[in-house]
């Protein structure tokens, strides 16, 4: 059996419909009041609670070999920054004890580019990249660095298997919930954008994130347990 978190976002649920095609048991951790019609005819584990909460965290792991990890919030309001840490660091921390605590196989944690120190102009992203909260901007990017060393820590005490992906902008079909990206496309179609700033994004399709994350997953790490 396989957990997903943030099975109805845009990885997510392309994530969930890859797994399921081949092969794979599915389990969903979703909020109580989640659309999940996109899943309609397909067979899965359906678990309904908040990934702040631990006691549900710690259910939705059990009898579980693996977990994707992918449930946070994107935002770029000030007034969100609360809710983006208690989710994005929060939830991470109950991850990592019910993962612990249910001596689950392996963790694929899915963090973000955002989570490496700023780099100069030009400069090139690597794996000795610092992560570094006090070198990022906005909630999401701190908050997703703070949650990404968490991670590294649980591993370095091999208190846990896992193994962490960081994406970049995601672009792509099956986007149901229309992602910022999304809107920002769609805006400049629509005409409603009349002025743009000088700079650069790189992005990555959907499905290639996807495919890099089963992939990840597949690292063999000798058992803790």
């Amino acid at each position: 059996m396989i957990l997903i978190t943030g099975a109805t976002g845009h990885i997510g649920n392309v994530l969930v419909k890859k797994l399921y095609d081949q092969g794979e048991k599915i389990r969903i951790f979703v909020l109580p009041d989640e659309d999940i019609s996109i899943f309609d005819g397909m067979n899965l584990d359906i678990i309904y609670g908040d990934i702040r909460d631990y006691n549900a965290v710690k259910n939705a792991c059990k009898n579980v070999e693996k977990v994707f990890h992918l449930a946070a919030i994107i935002s770029l309001l000030p007034w969100k920054d609360k809710l983006v840490y208690s989710v994005n660091i929060g939830g991470v921390e109950n991850i990592i004890k019910a993962v612990k605590d249910n001596r689950v196989e392996k963790l694929l944690y899915v963090s973000s580019v955002h989570a490496f120190a700023e780099i100069e102009k030009g400069a090139t992203i690597e794996e000795d990249t610092p992560i570094n909260p006090k070198r990022t901007t906005g909630a999401y990017g701190k908050s997703k660095a703070i949650a990404t060393l968490k991670i590294l820590e649980a591993i370095r005490r091999k208190e846990i298997n896992a193994t962490i992906v960081f994406p970049t902008g995601i672009i792509g079909p099956y986007d149901y919930k229309n992602s910022e990206i999304f809107k920002v496309f769609k805006d400049y179609i629509d005409g409603k954008i009349k002025y743009c700033v000088d700079g650069a994004f790189d992005f990555v399709d959907v499905r290639n994130v996807v495919e890099g994350i089963i992939e990840a997953s597949k690292k063999i790490m000798k058992s803790i347990f």
